[in-house]
């Protein structure tokens, strides 16, 4: 398995000067330090860790800060005294790898973001539940941003029903890309909305781009309406003709 390199530091403001621009690869933090003690050690650690992973060391009576840190950020704690070299070597090894995982999603999720602020269109993200958790700049304006949070179907449809081919009534898998079309969409309108599984703040979730197609459908439905005219005028004459040829 891996190795570790370590290099001791017993002072905080030793600690700093090392760690600020390092390339250490995970820190183990002890939260007893001469002139600095509990959370507020961690917090000084982590402000200038520039996104290493940090493992709390902490006291057997002191698990609690232990957890505060790591719901502030550190990848795990140990208690001193409860340790040995195979779940220390865990440990650390464990929180790099988890470090690495959230900075690709952290990376993931900002181009995913940055793609939908540069579209034109009407963008959300909704949970597998269909619970609205981003909205574009142009729907927050649109909607509100109160309406993050909702359904969107209780944002977006006239009737405040579920479309009936919903792509949230069947599991969409990530990267995978479904679209569909509705009617009765914010004051009657039709919209074809693109569905794509993507990873959002670490969850599963499902970007939805609207495209606004009224006007077009309308075109296609005159477009329709002209033909059958055009069909029915031509096909009469023929008719006569034929009725006139049988009667003869």
């Amino acid at each position: 398995g891996a190795t570790f390199d370590i290099e001791w530091i017993d002072r905080l403001s030793t600690r700093l000067a090392r760690v600020s621009g390092s390339k250490y690869d995970v820190i183990l933090l002890d939260l007893s330090l001469p002139a600095s003690q509990g959370l507020d050690t961690f917090r000084i650690i982590q402000m200038h860790a520039l996104g290493k992973p940090v493992v709390v060391l902490t006291g057997l009576y002191d698990e609690e800060t232990a957890v505060k840190a790591v719901h502030e950020g550190a990848q795990d704690y140990l208690v001193k005294g409860q340790v040995d070299g195979n779940l220390l070597h865990r440990s650390l090894f464990y929180a790099i790898e988890r470090q690495r995982i959230e900075e690709e999603l952290r990376i993931s999720n900002d181009l995913n973001l940055s793609i939908i602020k540069a579209m034109p269109f009407g963008m959300d993200i909704v949970s597998d539940k269909g619970d609205i958790l981003y909205l574009s700049d142009n729907f927050q304006r649109l909607f509100g941003k109160e309406s993050i949070g909702k359904k969107c179907w209780l944002i977006y449809k006239d009737d405040k029903q579920q479309c009936y081919n919903c792509t949230l009534k069947s599991e969409i898998q990530i990267g995978e890309v479904h679209s569909i079309e509705t009617e009765g969409v914010h004051g009657g309108k039709i919209f074809q909305i693109m569905h794509i599984g993507i990873i959002y703040k670490g969850q599963k979730a499902i970007l939805e781009i609207f495209n606004d197609i009224t006007e077009r459908k309308r075109i296609e439905q005159l477009k329709s309406d002209f033909v059958a005219l055009v069909s029915h005028q031509l096909k009469t004459p023929v008719a006569e003709i034929r009725g006139y040829v049988d009667n003869m």
